[in-house]
């Protein structure tokens, strides 16, 4: 990947760390007004909801805010059972609670004497025991996750906007189509060009972190994306590349590279704490049809005998 692709910005920020303000001020880069009254929230780079509390956008307006609250929301319905499953603290100070409280099944944290706990509860199950099985060497538990809806095109749309956030504006004259896709909220795209990669790291207590990377191709003679985009919030790896106008040329398609990731957390006092974020799994979402969240099943893979055990995410 280093080959093909260098670091153009890299935003970081952590309980330690103070706010940071990112882009121009005067013009909002997604609609283009200079009303100087239209600039008065705190629009924030990444969404609240997903932990983030230090990174926001300056050039952001706040009709463009508001209009792409909507499209924020649907993604942090999709990325939902990770949040929890994570221990990401988001709005209010609070771990996302996944699923009813009363349905078949909720996904929690709950604090004991103090300590943070996940809780996990599947009810109506016709036998749970068909969830633990192995095979010769070690014994898999899987835990079923609420199919709470979204829209993955709205989804799709919150990270075009963060990966535009991030643009230098002298390239944003080659993404009018995406900017297009922000600003008409019933605007779509082709079916199988959103894809999104999204990788897992941490079980119940994730790092109060964020990241957001953008890098662009070395070499404009290789057929993948212009720019890639990584965006980091505690226990979940996002992973997208950004399409220029026409990228189809003479019918060839660009290819699109993945990439392991690991972020590194500065731990004050100690060695620095790593998450090694799992191989993406690719998501088209294209589609302006509410679907189940990505995430099927958490499984649990344990050695009876060293003790030793990971977790793993089973996708749709």
């Amino acid at each position: 990947m280093t080959s093909m692709y260098r670091p153009l910005v890299h935003l970081q920020a952590s309980v330690s760390s103070k706010k940071i303000h990112h882009g121009d001020r005067g013009c909002c880069r997604y609609c283009g007004t200079e009303d100087g009254r239209l600039f008065r929230q705190a629009a924030h780079l990444i969404p609240e909801a997903l932990g983030n509390r230090w990174l926001f956008s300056v050039d952001e307006c706040d009709l463009c805010n508001q209009q792409f609250s909507r499209y924020e929301d649907a993604l942090a319905s999709a990325l939902g059972p990770l949040l929890t499953l994570g221990g990401v603290v988001g709005k209010g100070g609070r771990v996302r609670q996944t699923g009813r409280t009363a349905g078949s099944t909720v996904v929690s944290h709950d604090r004991v004497d103090g300590k943070r706990s996940l809780r996990i509860i599947a009810r109506n199950d016709k036998d749970y025991r068909d969830r633990v099985t192995h095979d010769g060497e070690h014994i898999f538990f899987r835990t079923p996750l609420p199919e709470t809806p979204f829209k993955p095109l709205f989804a799709y749309k919150a990270l075009v906007k963060m990966a535009l956030a991030l643009m230098p504006t002298d390239e944003l004259s080659d993404y009018c189509d995406m900017l297009q896709l922000l600003q008409n909220r019933d605007s779509s795209v082709a079916s199988g060009s959103a894809t999104v990669g999204l990788s897992f790291g941490s079980i119940g207590n994730a790092p109060s972190m964020v990241l957001a990377s953008l890098l662009k191709r070395i070499d404009d003679t290789l057929l993948i994306p212009k720019f890639m985009v990584i965006v980091v919030v505690g226990s979940v790896c996002i992973q997208l590349f950004l399409w220029g106008d026409g990228y189809l040329q003479n019918g060839v398609a660009y290819g699109t590279p993945s990439l392991v990731f690991k972020a590194y957390f500065p731990n004050p006092g100690h060695q620095d704490f790593c998450i090694a974020y799992d191989h993406p799994h690719d998501l088209d979402w294209s589609s302006a049809v509410p679907q189940p969240q990505p995430l099927k099943e958490m499984v649990l893979k344990f050695h009876p005998g060293t003790t030793e055990g990971e977790f793993f995410p089973d996708w749709r």
